[in-house]
């Protein structure tokens, strides 16, 4: 579901703005999350106190599930879909990169 929804946004994109330059930021890794390749987190709240359940087969509307996004192939598709090779960078290579410390 998510890689499926993440190309036809960048199916999208490519069609709406072609030529455009785009940047993406996301969670690329998630602690506590289940056993799995870019396994999501499933958490919910109970008293105030959050909850790592072990599956994401929970009961619907009880627990958020957050994925994290595989950069690498986000970069995949948009290079195939545009023709354009992207980049990809930590947030921390990003800001040291293309941030101006001394403005924030």
């Amino acid at each position: 579901f998510v890689p499926t929804k993440s190309y036809l946004f960048l199916s999208a994109l490519v069609k709406c703005f072609p030529g455009a330059c785009v940047v993406l930021a996301d969670f690329n890794e998630l602690p506590d999350a289940i056993s799995g390749v870019n396994a999501p987190v499933v958490q919910s709240k109970r008293h105030g106190k959050s909850v790592f359940h072990s599956s994401y087969l929970v009961p619907i509307g009880s627990a958020d599930i957050f994925h994290p996004t595989d950069f690498r192939q986000l970069q995949n598709m948009f290079s195939h879909l545009s023709g354009v090779r992207g980049h990809v960078f930590s947030h921390k290579d990003f800001a040291l990169r293309f941030g101006e410390v001394e403005k924030t």
